[in-house]
């Protein structure tokens, strides 16, 4: 049981920032050496004062108290207490912080860039938000979440403009983060969906990212896929893409994607 609570503390502990989670693993015993450091001490490591060390473990007690943190801790003990003396029942496995948020935060991307393997477990719209935002931090002017609009078929409207000739190239985006790789069939839709909407919409280009990637597709060529207006990005991409992100120095770029209007 032990084992399984430092798990679920330290599932907790990384959605909080770098130093946030530094000070608290260091300030209650959680580091390798089980320790616990007086603020001074914590003071001397990060070359701040023993104040500024106080508001960094307030505001991160404060965080951890938010339900979206602390409904797992409350999980498992409400499930340590169904198998507590009955060591030959394994608990239930307990769902990663990661799959109970609901909302994209920079504190969830820079979990991602040292857990790349929670891209296939967070929320789908969380997802989503996660591809817009990376759209909006590499220049691109007009960035929507439209996968419930019933004008068009694409997941993310977004728009990037060619500065040297004043030209906006409109973008539709299918985004799966499903586990299974995309097929043909989802192809065909987007093109289908991409060629019904252009002159409504103005779609130059449709991107499909498949967080799973992409099964091998005999009825195309990638030349063909590329003369038709179809790109395909898979998790390689994505990674490449979480890699090279930064966030700005308020946050993230897109903290409340528009939605429905076109």
């Amino acid at each position: 049981m032990a084992g399984a609570l430092v798990e679920v503390i330290d599932s907790v502990l990384v959605t909080l920032s770098p130093r946030e989670e530094k000070v608290i693993k260091m300030r209650f015993g959680l580091e390798k050496d089980g320790r616990p450091h007086t603020q001074k001490e914590m003071a001397e490591h990060f070359s701040v004062t023993a104040g500024r060390i106080s508001q960094i473990e307030n505001k991160a007690l404060r965080r951890l108290r938010h339900p979206s943190r602390s409904r797992l801790l409350y999980a498992f003990l409400d499930e340590a207490r169904t198998w507590t003396g009955r060591a030959h029942e394994a608990p239930a496995e307990l769902v990663p912080v990661v799959e109970t948020l609901r909302k994209l935060t920079p504190e969830l991307i820079r979990h991602l860039k040292t857990h790349e393997s929670d891209l296939t477990k967070i929320n789908w719209r969380v997802f989503e938000h996660l591809v817009a935002e990376f759209l909006a931090s590499r220049g691109f002017s007009d960035v929507r979440l439209v996968g419930a609009n019933s004008q068009t078929g694409a997941d993310i409207y977004a728009v990037l403009k060619v500065d040297q000739i004043g030209i906006e190239h409109r973008y539709f985006i299918e985004v799966k983060r499903w586990k299974d790789k995309v097929g043909v069939e989802v192809i065909d839709r987007v093109y289908g969906a991409f060629l019904a909407e252009r002159e409504r919409m103005g779609w130059h280009a449709a991107v499909i990212v498949s967080v799973a990637g992409f099964k091998e597709i005999k009825k195309y060529t990638p030349y063909q896929l590329k003369m038709m207006g179809i790109e395909m990005k898979d998790r390689e991409d994505l990674l490449r893409w979480l890699r090279d992100y930064e966030e700005r120095e308020d946050g993230l770029w897109l903290p409340n994607p528009p939605k429905l209007s076109i």
